[in-house]
């Protein structure tokens, strides 16, 4: 130890010296902030006056805990730690932040009389950057310390480049089966999720029911409208659909102005309630197309199957056999469900 004065109960503090930094120092724009963790105030002190010396902001704590509750609520880039205090130690302290998420990844560097290589194996053990013999040099402290916060800034700007690549990555498979207009599961990706409910439903004897809806007319909206009112208009029946089916239902867009919906255990006859649920939704729904024109009213047919009948034994057979439904409604003045 460096100091006989016991401090067990040090009051914690942010400090900066006025003095400018030695030659050679190198600080970052923001100073680094570095808690000093010592159950000896000369002691803290001195290391703090060096750092200090540097330009670096200092935090204290006089004991373990103490150092572990201000590591969580200030977030310092480095703790230097004492190896010998009492009651709660250097390597137990060190074990209890790299252990918390909150903590984990600020570098650890201890400083010690003990300089047996049994105590140093143990201190890296218990996840220190760096191991540090009193009695210090002044200079090799803030090498070490600038050394460590290179590498901390290293690890952090590589942390921030994969978050950033794994954002990226999922925003790439999003849009990988998303459809850019709707917001709706695009035809590829849906027809992956038909398949999927269809091996489910076959596999545990469930129901599986398939809606394919087409706007009436959109041909004659695109041509007195515009595709910009058109577009407008997609969008907001995606949202239509989307609030009228339950969670557990998948809904996309098959193409075009046509829409596709994926029930789960659901049979036909609560297949045929869906349908004209969306039906009269769209049927009452006044279109909001801009500053253009009234709002527009139109309509939809829709066309179902249900697995398992005599019609559907594949998944292929429940969009052909919803299809043909489709066809049927539109066939017989659209605005309508066949199923």
């Amino acid at each position: 130890m460096l100091a006989t004065q016991a401090m067990p109960n040090l009051d914690f503090a942010t400090t900066q010296a006025p003095a400018p930094p030695r030659t050679g120092a190198a600080p970052a724009a923001e100073p680094a902030k570095i808690l000093v963790v010592d159950d000896l105030e000369d002691n803290v002190e001195l290391i703090c006056q060096t750092l200090e010396d540097y330009s670096y902001l200092t935090l204290r704590a006089g004991d373990g805990h103490t150092a572990i509750d201000l590591a969580i609520r200030d977030q310092p880039d480095l703790v230097i730690l004492d190896v010998m205090m009492p009651g709660l130690d250097g390597i137990g302290t060190c074990r209890l932040l790299m252990a918390d998420e909150r903590t984990k990844d600020i570098p650890v560097i201890f400083v010690s009389a003990r300089g047996e290589v049994a105590d140093l194996r143990e201190g890296l053990e218990a996840g220190a950057h760096d191991y540090i013999r009193k009695p210090f040099n002044a200079d090799e402290l803030a090498a070490r310390v600038q050394a460590t916060l290179r590498f901390k800034r290293k690890q952090d700007e590589l942390k921030a480049a994969r978050r950033e690549l794994e954002a990226k990555n999922l925003e790439l498979a999003r849009l990988a089966i998303i459809d850019g207009l709707t917001q709706l599961y695009n035809h590829t990706h849906l027809f992956k999720r038909l398949e999927d409910e269809f091996l489910r439903a076959s596999r545990y004897g469930k129901p599986l029911s398939f809606l394919m809806l087409d706007i009436d007319f959109f041909k004659r909206i695109n041509d007195r409208h515009g595709h910009r009112i058109g577009d407008r208009m997609l969008y907001q029946m995606a949202e239509l659909f989307r609030a009228g089916v339950r969670q557990i239902d998948i809904v996309g867009r098959y193409g075009g102005e046509e829409f596709a919906v994926i029930l789960p255990e659901t049979d036909r006859g609560d297949a045929l309630v869906t349908a004209e649920r969306l039906r009269a939704a769209v049927e009452r729904q006044a279109f909001e197309v801009g500053q253009e024109g009234e709002p527009l009213g139109v309509t939809v047919s829709i066309g179902t199957a249900t697995f398992p009948s005599e019609k559907v034994r594949r998944v292929e057979d429940l969009v052909e056999e919803a299809d043909r439904r489709l066809y049927e409604a539109k066939s017989a003045g659209r605005n309508s469900i066949r199923g």
